[in-house]
Parts: C-alpha cells; sequence; structure tokens
C-alpha cells in the first residue's frame, strides 16, 4: 500500500512536507511493516518525528496505528535530514 502526503488539516505553520510512502508487509505472524519513501519540504540539517495514526486520511485519522496492548513504536522515533530537506 502506498500514501501520499500532505499538509495536516488544520497546520498554519511554515513547513509545507510533500511526499509518498510506501507500506510493505515484513512478517505476517508478527504483524511487522516496513515504512520505505522519499518527503521533501522538512527542515534541512534537523530531526524530524513520523508516526502513523488509525485511519483512511488525515482528516478522519485515529490514534496511533499499532498491535493493542503493545508499547507506542513511534514515541520518540526520529530520523535526520539532509541539507535539502
Amino acid at each position: 500500500a502506498a500514501a501520499t502526503l500532505g499538509t495536516y488539516p488544520g497546520y498554519e505553520g511554515p513547513i509545507s512536507v510533500s511526499g509518498t510512502v510506501s507500506f510493505e508487509e515484513v512478517e505476517a505472524a508478527s504483524g511487522s511493516i516496513r515504512l520505505s519513501g522519499t518527503l521533501g519540504g522538512l527542515p534541512a540539517n534537523s530531526t524530524v518525528q513520523y508516526h502513523v495514526h488509525e485511519g483512511i486520511s488525515c482528516g478522519s485519522a485515529g490514534g496511533h496505528f499499532y498491535a493493542t496492548g503493545e508499547a507506542d513504536p513511534w514515541d520518540g522515533l526520529s530520523t535526520p535530514t539532509d541539507s535539502a530537506g
């Protein structure tokens, strides 16, 4: 599955993120997935955090997507950006 990213509904800040992310099942028994993609419009040379919400769009997003009863795997997950953002 793939998702096209855009500005979060209601966000009026200066950052305009765009791109695509693909989701691939890694191991069916554990429910592991791999995220890969290309993002643009992020602040250059910084660290950004990301997560996935339940739902089918940002306008109807639920909580963070993960197995109920498990620790939130998105908590504190971050990645650096390059000089182009």
